[in-house]
């Protein structure tokens, strides 16, 4: 227990003892549900530094208490009342002495069931306090009241209804003393299985008592949709929608911020973020901060370490200058503080421009956002691009999800009172027609309209889709569309694919597809065309195969040409049923010429990767994966759970290398690990790492010492 010291020891038993009696007293009634939570984790890490002014050394330890009490009780007073009541307490100790940090959050709740009527009612308290060198900062304090009622009467539209207010503010009110209401009512009505009406309401109030800074929004929402299918051939769909936001305020010089609501999510895995579409990811934009958004900050055991690309597609060009990042659970502020940010913008979510790079964000403790500001962008796509946090950062952990991504953008207020507001009505109508059965013909026409103070935006698509089977072993696929755009826009796209299969040899396939793109816009035309090939064959009985490749020719009228050329191959081997192989090529060629950069680049990649299980609780893997003149990555995995134990102690070790010889780099991550199943309700996690970067300016280790012990009561 280095650096922790006898008396922090003694009091983590102790601060236990009492969270134990006083489970043990909450408890001792009638009780439904009950869950208690006990979590020690200890981190010790140094990390040194060699440059050519000389060596220096870093060590810190981190001890951890954690402690989570929920309960729950049905009062007989009346038979429809459950009274909630939770906790959590953390103290965090960092090096020994020198720094200790406080988190108290108790909170209870109280749920009403009275048909037609549910009510809850809530309080919660967010408590911190840090205290380093023996010198106390200011104690931060959340006081939460919530309210929420809901209102299902037969044969009318429910109503929702929600109130919080929130108090926060330190005990003297010398650095932050605010508070904050919100009120929202919303309901929703379908009259029709084809009909669907939402209508919502909210305001809420800001007063900033020490920055003497007073604001109130009022926003509204309303939307209409229709949806049906006709006769099983035709399938119409219209929506209508507007959006008001007023707001005033009260200061000089402040802004007020205008939340912006995006069409969809983007998200994607990405080392390139200069080029490459990234896919939807609706869950970072439905509004709910606390489920997982599927996107990990965290290092992950040190194999994290691909750029996070997290943006939004508005549909048409959208000023933004704020973007808040939410991610789920206590994120430690020193940890947050290491995270860079960099912001890119595009009109196709494909070529992407960097707007601002290398940024700080701040982040608040209290709701776990990052907040980052910017030049004001005005583009279609914007997006947000971060490193996971490195392993060698005491106390990184090795999950931080992503929950939620909010755009913003300012209204300038001036010395005195000042009122801004902001307008936006949509509508959005789609038809799809079968015109045909054989061959498969179908038109589609989808019209877009966007109306703010700003601007009038407007895109109008049609499309025409045929499918055929030539014969059981041919078949075809075709897609022609326009799409038209506000300003003059035109865009003409084309697509065409052929399958075969081997009647004989039904195992192997191949396809064929070409498609094409003609843009024109201001005046400048712009021209791509693309052609692919593949084929695939399970050659025997665990021996498949495959094989890819195309080319992108991209024209730009100022007479900028580029040239991609891809091809891949691969073999996948499967000799036993505990024994995989696989092998796999890639290769890409990029010409650029006629433009402001002329130039080529290719890039050959190979990756080798062995999985074997001798036996059901062991376990190995091992891969390599070469890009030829900038880097070699190697990885090795190895889990072993003895039987004679019963499986409840886990062995795993897991070795990471990266060659960067472009930099003359090298990074290498070494991790042992035991988990052990003390009791079914007691596990304790240790693990070893061993992290090194060596580059030409400085080398460096880092060694972390890692165990967590998490009982459940």
């Amino acid at each position: 227990m280095r650096g922790v010291g006898k008396r922090h020891f003694h009091a983590a038993w102790g601060s236990s003892l009492f969270f134990l009696l006083f489970l043990q007293a909450l408890l001792a009634g009638e009780a439904q549900a009950r869950f208690g939570l006990i979590e020690y984790s200890y981190t010790s890490s140094s990390t040194e530094t060699e440059t050519a002014r000389g060596t220096t050394e870093t060590d810190s330890d981190i001890f951890t208490q954690r402690y989570h009490l929920n309960l729950s009780k049905r009062l007989y007073l009346y038979p429809n009342i459950s009274f909630g009541l939770g906790g959590t307490l953390e103290l965090v100790r960092s090096g020994g002495e020198e720094e200790r940090k406080y988190r108290f959050s108790p909170s209870t709740d109280m749920n009403i069931k009275a048909p037609p009527f549910f009510i809850n009612l809530g309080y919660d308290r967010l408590q911190d306090k840090r205290v380093q060198n023996e010198t106390s900062f200011p104690v931060l304090i959340r006081d939460t009241y919530n309210l929420f009622v809901r209102w299902t009467p037969e044969g009318i539209p429910p109503v929702l209804l929600t109130v919080s207010r929130s108090k926060t503010h330190d005990k003297e009110r010398e650095v932050q003393d605010s508070v904050s209401t919100f009120v929202s009512a919303s309901t929703a009505y379908k009259p029709l299985p084809e009909l669907d009406l939402r209508y919502q309401t909210g305001i809420s109030w800001n007063d900033d008592e020490l920055n003497n800074f007073t604001s109130r929004t009022i926003s509204q929402s309303a939307r209409v949709s229709y949806s049906r299918v006709f006769m099983n051939r035709y399938a119409f769909a219209a929506s209508y929608g507007v959006n008001r936001q007023q707001a005033e305020a009260e200061a000089g010089g402040e802004n007020i911020f205008f939340q912006v609501f995006p069409f969809a999510g983007l998200a994607s895995i990405d080392d390139s973020p200069l080029q490459g579409a990234l896919p939807q990811n609706q869950a970072l934009i439905d509004g709910n901060v606390d489920a997982a958004a599927g996107v990990n900050l965290g290092h992950g055991g040190g194999v994290n370490v691909d750029k996070v690309n997290m943006g939004f597609d508005f549909l048409s060009p959208a000023r933004v200058s704020r973007i808040q990042v939410w991610v789920e659970g206590d994120l430690d502020a020193d940890v947050a503080s290491t995270f860079r940010w960099d912001i890119y913008v595009s009109n196709n979510n494909f070529d992407w421009e960097l707007l601002a790079s290398d940024l700080s964000a701040g982040f608040d403790s209290f709701d776990d956002f990052f907040e980052l500001n910017f030049p004001t962008s005005e583009r279609r796509y914007l997006k947000v691009v971060t490193t996971p946090v490195s392993i060698g950062v005491p106390g990184a952990p090795q999950v931080i999800q992503v929950t939620e991504l909010k755009a913003f953008v300012p209204s300038t207020v001036g010395a005195t009172a000042q009122e801004a507001e902001t307008t936006s009505h949509s509508f959005n109508t789609s038809f799809r027609a079968r015109l045909r059965d054989v061959p498969l013909v179908n038109y589609d026409t989808n019209f877009f309209y966007r109306k703010t103070e700003d601007e009038d935006f407007w895109t109008v698509s049609n499309g025409v889709d045929i499918t055929h089977s030539f014969s059981r072993a041919l078949s075809g696929t075709a897609r022609l569309s326009r799409d038209d755009a506000e300003g003059g826009s035109v865009a003409y796209n084309y697509t065409a694919g052929l399958s075969y299969t081997h009647l004989r040899l039904r195992s192997l396939t191949h396809s064929l597809g070409f498609n094409g793109r003609i843009e024109e816009t201001r005046g400048k035309t712009r021209t791509s065309n693309s052609l692919f090939a593949g084929t695939s064959a399970n050659i025997y009985t665990g021996v498949s195969a495959n094989a890819s490749g195309g080319i992108t020719v991209s024209d730009e009228e100022e007479g900028s040409k580029t040239e991609n050329i891809t091809f891949r191959a691969g073999l996948n081997l499967r000799p036993r049923r505990n024994l995989g192989m696989n092998l796999s090529h890639a290769a890409s060629l990029s010409r650029s010429s006629g433009g402001p950069l002329e130039e080529d680049e290719t890039v050959h990649i190979t990756s080798i990767g062995v999985s074997y299980t001798p036996y059901p609780r062991l376990s190995l893997a091992y891969g390599v994966s070469i890009e030829y003149g900038q880097e070699t990555t190697q990885r090795f995995n190895f889990g072993w759970s003895p039987s004679q134990l019963g499986g409840d102690i886990q062995f795993g070790f897991a070795y990471n290398e990266a060659v960067l010889p472009d930099r003359n780099g090298k990074t290498r991550n070494m991790t042992s690990s035991i988990r052990w199943k003390i009791i079914p309700r007691a596990i304790l996690d240790v693990s070893y790492v061993i992290f090194t970067n060596e580059t030409d300016a400085q080398d460096s280790i880092t060694r972390n010492l890692n165990w967590l012990l998490r009982i459940t009561v």
